[in-house]
């Protein structure tokens, strides 16, 4: 299919922040670069239950609330789509 495969390396300090860093890393290139991405997430890296209701927001809805913390940077986004 020939898609970008991205995978989340746990490190020791691999928190919810980080996580959700990795997602906007992850949207930013599939939306804004176009550039088709796999996501792979498997059982052993769920180091935080966050991780699982995130994915199931993306998963349900397509978006992930309160990604983009600032306005600026989502209205920053959506310029960057334009």
């Amino acid at each position: 299919m020939k898609c970008e495969v991205f995978q989340i390396e746990l490190i020791k300090n691999y928190n919810s922040q980080s996580f959700r860093d990795d997602m906007v890393k992850i949207m930013k290139r599939s939306g804004i670069e176009g550039v088709p991405v796999s996501f792979v997430f498997t059982d052993i890296q769920i180091s935080h239950e966050s991780f699982l209701e995130d994915i199931n927001n993306m998963l349900n809805t397509g978006e992930i609330p309160n990604l983009f913390g600032k306005k600026e940077d989502f209205d920053q986004v959506i310029n960057d789509i334009r």
